[in-house]
């Protein structure tokens, strides 16, 4: 058993690190223009592989704009790190960050483990975590991200706590990873949901057992409110919060204005869920998953469903990492279901040997580049410096094929009047 800790644990280090490492080259290779080595003809003119002039900028705007400044534990520990090292703040951030994006794909390995996957499963699902266009991506302009490392790292020990009935360790980690960024109470009727007692009927779901489980999930929220009263009222920042989110109920509009907002703020969403989604759809439609597999894919659904709205409705939706958060409910079984789709397709790939198959297979590819080289159109930054284009073209050809692939499959069995091929 110890033994078997200890494999796991190494894996999961060097795999998250390796992952990490490739995250942070992809960020600061000379092609990229990212929020790590941004520069312009004023900014970085020597073109460092760390912007410490921007970085420092963002720092100072996490400390002062209202919308930022109750989410302070990031830049503590940035500016804690840099006093601690001397290093300067365009270092502490960069370290920081992928650092704690190193800590949650280990924690991604081990939530993953405790839900009942193998190690291959476990490994597999931390490098669709650090693939996911939001985190691949987590530091270029239009996604901005900041407080998301800290945020995931506390989502999933809290997740590991409730796999584990460890009910104080979820609810400390989920107060921070409510002060951490708030968007994190969104989750919690996910999670309640996910508490649900198996082979139940609605009404005795109103049980004192699981009433007691609500509650007690539910006092992070409690927690968070009296830490923004006391954070509020020391900055007597009550006023700019407010008028924060007010101004909230305009980006609806800033979304949907013209035809290029449109088109960027679904592509955002395609791109933060796009993928994922379209491969648990698949396999939950072949597969009796686990109960606790349903539980996480049904959880998943209904956070996306709530995000979405509310992110489209009182957020800029061109920031693709706020698309992302219900990934937190499946990240950690999108191994097993990355490697159930490759065994399946493995098998029937030999149905696309058919001229006609190849040459609608090449159309898709041309659809799917023309869609990500001329519909999607960026409105804040260069796509030549960063790589969405060739992300949305690489998504949409692979979601093609895999689906003309099924399709053939499909349509072969059915000719030949044979069980499905994963059963």
């Amino acid at each position: 058993m110890k033994k078997l800790f200890v494999n796991n644990i190494s894996l999961a280090f060097i795999t998250s690190l390796i992952c990490a490492v490739t995250c942070f080259t992809v960020h600061i290779i000379p092609r990229s223009n990212s929020m790590i080595n941004f520069r312009t003809e004023e900014i970085n003119r020597d073109h460092k592989i760390i912007s410490n002039e921007y970085l420092t900028s963002v720092i100072d705007v996490h400390k002062t704009e209202p919308a930022f400044a109750r989410r302070p534990l990031t830049t503590f520990l940035i500016e804690e790190f840099s006093k601690i090292t001397s290093l300067n703040f365009g270092w502490a951030f960069t370290i920081i960050n992928f650092f704690m994006l190193f800590i949650a794909g280990i924690l991604i390995c081990f939530v993953s483990l405790a839900a009942g996957h193998n190690q291959k499963e476990a490994v597999l699902s931390t490098v669709c975590f650090f693939l996911s266009f939001s985190v691949l991506f987590s530091f270029f302009r239009s996604n901005y991200s900041y407080d998301e490392p800290l945020q995931y790292i506390f989502i999933f020990i809290a997740f590991l706590g409730l796999l584990n009935k460890k009910w104080i360790i979820s609810i400390i980690a989920l107060s921070l990873a409510m002060i951490t960024r708030e968007s994190s109470v969104l989750l919690l009727p996910s999670v309640i949901f996910f508490l649900l007692p198996e082979n139940k009927k609605f009404i005795s779901y109103l049980n004192w057992r699981y009433l007691k489980k609500i509650i007690i999930i539910s006092i992070p929220v409690f927690f968070h409110m009296v830490f923004l009263y006391f954070y509020l009222t020391y900055y007597e920042a009550w006023e700019k919060s407010k008028s924060d989110l007010l101004n909230r109920l305009y980006y609806f509009h800033f979304n949907f204005q013209n035809t290029d907002y449109a088109v960027e703020s679904v592509t955002s969403l395609f791109f933060a869920i796009g993928l994922q989604l379209y491969l648990i759809l698949w396999y939950v439609k072949d597969l009796e998953n686990t109960f606790l597999e349903g539980r996480l894919i049904k959880s998943f659904i209904f956070a996306l469903i709530l995000n979405s709205v509310i992110v489209l409705l009182s957020t800029k939706a061109r920031e693709t990492r706020l698309f992302a958060l219900p990934l937190v409910f499946i990240w950690p079984i999108l191994g097993k279901v990355v490697l159930t789709e490759f065994r399946f397709i493995k098998t029937g790939i030999r149905n696309l040997n058919t001229w006609l198959s190849i040459l609608f297979f090449l159309f898709l590819i041309f659809v799917g580049i023309l869609i990500s080289k001329y519909v999607y159109t960026p409105t804040e930054m260069n796509p030549d410096e960063n790589f969405f284009h060739e992300y949305l073209g690489f998504t949409l050809v692979l979601i093609s094929l895999h689906c003309l692939i099924r399709f053939l499959c499909e349509k072969k069995q059915k000719a030949a009047n044979l069980p499905d091929a994963k059963k």
